[in-house]
Formats: C-alpha cells, sequence, structure tokens
C-alpha cells in the first residue's frame, strides 16, 4: 500500500518551531537527518491546498498540494550538486477514509552517497470519537525519493507507529466515582521516535526507533474491566511507565527486499492501537 503526503492537519506552532530548531544529526557515511520547518505554502486553483516543509538553511524544501480529485503532488526544490532539483514532481495516490488525515513528517535524511535520492516521511492519522471519549493514531511512513528513468519515484521502506492517545471513560455513576478515587477516566500514551544512527557507515542509514507507553492511572489495560479492580488509592493516581511498549529497536535496509527490517521483533502493545 502506498499511502503518502497530504494536508498539515492538527500540528501545532511549537511543534514546528522545535523541529525546526534541532541541528542535524550525520552518520559516518555522510547521510545527515535535518529538521524541516513546516508552513503553508502558495497553491495552484481556488480549492487547491498545499503545505511546504524546508531545511534551516533554505538549500531544500518539500512542497505537497492537495487538488479537488484526492491526488497529492509532492515536489522538491533544491540547491547545489543534487539532481534532485526545483520541479521534481511526484503524484502520489492516498488511501482515503473519513477519519484519516496526513502530515509531513518534519524531517527529511539526505544520502550522503546518493545525491539522487532522499528519505522523507507522511504521518498517517486517525482518530474516533465514542461517549465519554475518544482516541488517535499516528503512523510514520519513511518513503525513498529517487529519480529513475528522468522522473521523481517514491518507494516506501518503513512503517512505524508514531503515536498514540485514548481516553476512556471509567465512571458511570457516583459509587464508581469514589472506587476510583475520582479519576474517572482511563488514560493511555504512546509516542515513538526515528533518529539516525551516528556510528553506521553504510551508504542507507541505520535507524533507531525508541519508544514510551504509559497508562493512566497505575497500570491499567484496555483488555480488562477497570472497575472489576480494586478501589483505587491515592498512591494508585499516577502515571505509570509501560516497560513492554517502550523499547528501542535498531532498523537496517534490507538491499533484497528494500526495507528496513528490525534487529528483534516489535511488540504487539495492543492497548496502544485503534480497534
Amino acid at each position: 500500500m502506498l499511502t503518502v503526503f497530504a494536508l498539515l492537519c492538527g500540528l501545532t506552532a511549537p511543534a514546528v518551531q522545535a523541529a525546526a530548531s534541532e541541528r542535524p544529526v550525520t552518520d559516518q557515511a555522510g547521510n545527515v537527518m535535518q529538521a524541516l520547518a513546516l508552513q503553508d505554502a502558495a497553491s495552484q486553483g481556488a480549492n487547491a491546498t498545499a503545505m511546504q516543509g524546508c531545511t534551516a538553511d533554505g538549500t531544500l524544501c518539500l512542497t505537497l498540494e492537495s487538488g479537488e480529485n484526492g491526488e497529492r503532488k509532492l515536489s522538491v526544490a533544491g540547491k547545489g550538486d543534487s539532481r534532485l532539483a526545483a520541479g521534481d514532481l511526484a503524484a502520489l495516490q492516498l488511501q482515503n477514509a473519513d477519519n484519516l488525515e496526513y502530515t509531513l513528517w518534519p524531517y527529511v535524511i539526505t544520502l550522503g552517497q546518493n545525491p539522487d535520492s532522499l528519505i522523507v516521511g507522511v504521518l498517517q492519522n486517525a482518530r474516533t470519537m465514542y461517549s465519554g471519549g475518544g482516541a488517535n493514531q499516528s503512523n510514520l511512513l519513511l518513503l525513498q525519493a529517487h529519480r529513475q528513468a528522468g522522473t521523481l519515484q517514491l518507494t516506501q521502506v518503513l512503517g512505524v507507529q508514531d503515536g498514540f492517545w485514548a481516553m476512556i471513560r471509567a465512571c458511570f455513576s457516583e459509587r464508581d466515582m469514589r472506587q476510583r478515587a475520582g479519576a474517572c477516566h482511563d488514560e493511555y500514551t504512546f509516542n515513538g521516535r526515528i533518529a539516525l544512527d551516528a556510528g553506521n557507515t553504510k551508504a542507507m542509514p541505520r535507524l533507531i526507533y525508541r519508544t514510551r507507553a504509559t497508562s493512566f492511572p497505575g497500570t491499567v489495560s484496555r483488555q480488562r474491566d477497570s472497575l472489576s479492580a480494586p478501589p483505587l488509592r491515592k498512591k494508585d493516581i499516577v502515571q505509570a511507565v509501560d516497560k513492554a511498549c517502550s523499547y528501542r529497536r535498531v532498523f537496517t535496509f534490507d538491499e533484497a527486499r528494500q526495507q528496513y527490517l528490525p534487529n528483534r521483533p516489535l511488540p504487539a502493545c495492543d492497548d496502544y492501537q485503534l480497534d
């Protein structure tokens, strides 16, 4: 499934500024991971919308335009020796659903030994609402953008979970409120982050994926009825780290499969997934 870039939805200004201020990270093969400053961009047509992400020095910009028919077009504007220059375009097929939105990953990885190629990303965001709560999940899709036969091509090379948040009502009566010591919602969070492995010497970067998962109050689970547990005490009203779903994996590019593979399987972590 090739699901790719779309409109910038729900990204706050502080998040944009934080990403734009980060320093580039370089590995021993000359691959560089740089933050992008994201903003709305000029678009063509009354019903078209666009967003843009540029590196701090302005030498590389990605622009995503969305038209009336749902087609997305990514353009790359580059300076210097890269043959991925201004005007390179790729039309992208996007999976459409009522609860899906797409945002540009605020980073880009340039490949030191292959100036024709970049690694870019899209965040696929899904959300759901229900009585007394709601949940949203974000998945990161990394794609290699490269020139082939004179045109810009996109190939998905990795898909991992970027984030999750859920709030689930746990009180339905005054008795429930007493049993829960006033903590009337279960909350779940999951955050994932991709970083460049600075010690890598291979042409394709090695990627480090770190996650942190928590639940509140204490070690609740979506697989169990919270009200069947013993009454909560004040010391139970804390955020607990889920050690099984807070982990580190190293992804290495497999040339035969043209995909990134982890050094160990990823745990299922169903508490931090949309149903």
